[in-house]
Formats: C-alpha cells, structure tokens, sequence
C-alpha cells in the first residue's frame, strides 16, 4: 500500500472526532515528554567522573621554626586583645575537603574578636560574618600589628 491508498483505506474513520478514554484521565504534557527523555543507564557517573578530576592540595606540615613564630604571634595577638586592642589580621589556613582526602588553602582578613585556647581556635569578623578558625588549621598569621610578620 502506498500513501494514497492508506488515506483512502481509512477514511471513514479519519474524520470522526476523538473523544478520548472514558476510563483513565488525559496524560499531561510534561509527563507525555517524560516518556522520550533520554535515558543514563549510569545516572551519577559523570559527576563521580567530576569529582575525581577535582583537584585537592595536601596539608603543608609546619616546621619547628614556622610553629615558632606562629605561636609567638598568637602571644602577641592575645596581649593585644588583653590591653582592649582588636587587630585586623590575615590568616593562611587549611580548609579540609569533606568529600576527599586533602582541602584548599583560604585567606581570611578581619579583626580578631577572641583566642580560644580551650576550643583551641580564633574567631575573626570579616565582611561575610563570623568565621572560627581550627588552631591546626592556621598555617600563617599576618598583620601590621605583629613585629614578626615572617611566617616562613
């Protein structure tokens, strides 16, 4: 049959009206589209593709010297809050990744409100808020208010 005899071979029921089933209600048009949409047989495999191509950095570990000066910043930093003083300071820190092994390194600029030596951390105010930070996460401390501001 070619295309001119199909059109004649159903005419008689072409050009009734459609009326639809009485027994089940009308598809909509985002589930009829659902029904096409492509299918991943590996739903989650190219963001676990994009995660294990993200790159991490690993913790640098602090040498006698460098926690030496770091420790005699915080000294200092503490006296400066002490005599009613609030520094702004830079902090080279280690953010550790959640996802995977190693973190990035974040510098976070703002006046020191506290040193916890209990929680063993400090809080800065920046612009964005509040931000505690680890003790073991502190790489390097900067600031004009520090004699010795080599933490290398």
């Amino acid at each position: 049959m070619d295309d001119k005899n199909n059109a004649d071979f159903y005419y008689d029921i072409i050009t009734l009206p459609y009326y639809g089933s009485k027994r089940k209600k009308r598809m909509s048009l985002y589930d009829r589209a659902a029904q096409f949409s492509s299918f991943k047989a590996l739903s989650g495999f190219e963001d676990m593709v994009n995660e294990e191509g993200r790159i991490t950095e690993d913790k640098a570990e602090l040498s006698e010297y460098q926690l030496d000066i770091l420790d005699y910043n915080m000294g200092r930093l503490a006296q400066l809050l002490m005599d009613g003083y609030e520094p702004t300071i830079s902090v080279t820190r280690f953010c550790p990744d959640i996802l995977k092994a190693g973190g990035k390194y974040l510098i976070e600029t703002g006046k020191l409100i506290t040193i916890d030596t209990f929680e063993r951390k400090i809080t800065l105010s920046e612009d964005k808020g509040i931000i505690d930070i680890k003790f073991e996460n502190i790489i390097c401390i900067t600031g004009n208010c520090l004699e010795n501001d080599s933490n290398e």
